[in-house]
């Protein structure tokens, strides 16, 4: 009963969170829209792209961001690659931390409790984005789960906004 109470609110956080990410505003950009935007970001940092599977890939353990960006972006080491992945059970983990900012801040998972563990209910807020999204529903943080998720932006460690899907 309590699952079935835990998995209805997720569905329900899940709807609420396309909602508001669909009404919030691109980010002010003279030139570039918010595709534009992510995939600038994307290949400042040498990311192979969004058609990598995340079972592949070696688990993330920090964040990084872009040269004069303002996204964190959960990373293998502080400079090392974007295209990582995230699970159930990564703990004490930067990564997790940045992956539960953004779902928190602007995929309005307000359940997720940015503690850099990656537990139950991270890996469910997850396992419903990519079902909503028509991507594999596993429950893992990869580069296709990336693609579908509004991303945080900061100045510095104040929160500013978010970056829509794009």
């Amino acid at each position: 009963m309590r699952r079935t109470m835990r998995v209805a609110q997720t569905v329900m956080a899940i709807a609420a969170a396309a909602t508001v990410t669909a009404a919030l505003p691109a980010p002010a950009s003279a030139n570039t829209g918010p595709a534009d935007d992510r995939k600038k970001m994307l290949d400042s940092m040498g990311s192979k792209g969004n058609n990598l599977r995340a079972a592949d890939l070696p688990t993330c353990t920090h964040f990084r961001s872009p040269a004069g960006g303002s996204v964190r972006f959960p990373s293998v080491g502080a400079s090392g690659t974007i295209d990582c992945k995230l699970q159930l059970g990564d703990y004490n983990n930067w990564g997790v931390v940045a992956l539960q900012q953004w779902l928190y801040h602007c995929n309005n998972a307000r359940q997720v409790v940015v503690d850099g563990d990656y537990g139950s209910v991270t890996r469910d807020v997850i396992l419903w984005i990519q079902a909503a999204n028509g991507i594999t529903a596993d429950g893992i943080y990869g580069p296709q789960t990336r693609a579908v998720l509004s991303w945080a932006r900061y100045n510095g460690n104040t929160f500013i906004g978010c970056l829509p899907p794009g």
